[in-house]
């Protein structure tokens, strides 16, 4: 999932009226790259994966954990790293839906060694696991001594009362998402 950072979603409505032009055009683009690429054999399949990691804050005190509304902060220094590392960066993070979630994914697409002449390669599958182990490792150091992060589908709390750190308010009239639950951060 990406984040709208430019322009405004269209309403319900206004998605509708597009719909049989979307279906027909992606239909086309399939059909056109499909016979543009099918009988193609000189490239190595390239493959990823994505985590998406949510940052919650422990307040032992009163024994409690919160999403912590962090991400942007962590993301800037991120953005700035690879900014400097270019494309030897092996990490690379993006932001996720709400200010508590950020995405880390490899660097570059699996499936990319020079070495291999391009023939592709099992060995591409023995490096997921230490560059998952290094995207954890990096965001960790980011991270306040009070905060951890947890992969899962879905905060169990998410949507309750003083469910943020700091605390946001659902303002269903006046937000971009008219959510009760939850707060546009």
């Amino acid at each position: 999932m990406g984040l709208l950072s430019l322009g405004k979603p269209l309403s319900w409505d206004e998605t509708k009226t597009y719909a049989e032009h979307v279906r027909q055009h992606g239909i086309n683009q399939f059909i056109h790259l499909y016979n543009k690429l099918k009988n193609r054999n000189d490239t190595t399949l390239k493959w990823g994966d994505e985590i998406e990691y949510m940052i919650v804050k422990f307040d032992h005190k009163n024994r409690k954990a919160r999403l912590s509304l962090r991400a942007k902060p962590i993301l800037d220094v991120m953005d700035a790293r690879e900014e400097a590392e270019g494309a030897n960066r092996s990490v690379l993070w993006r932001p996720e839906w709400g200010e508590w979630m950020i995405e880390g994914t490899p660097g570059k697409p699996y499936g990319i060694d020079e070495s291999d002449s391009g023939a592709g390669s099992l060995s591409h599958f023995n490096v997921v696991e230490a560059n998952m182990k290094a995207r954890r490792q990096e965001v960790n150091a980011m991270l306040a001594e009070d905060e951890a992060l947890l992969c899962i589908t879905s905060y169990p709390r998410l949507g309750t009362e003083d469910f943020t750190h700091p605390y946001t308010k659902a303002e269903p009239q006046t937000s971009a998402t008219r959510s009760q639950f939850l707060a546009d951060e």
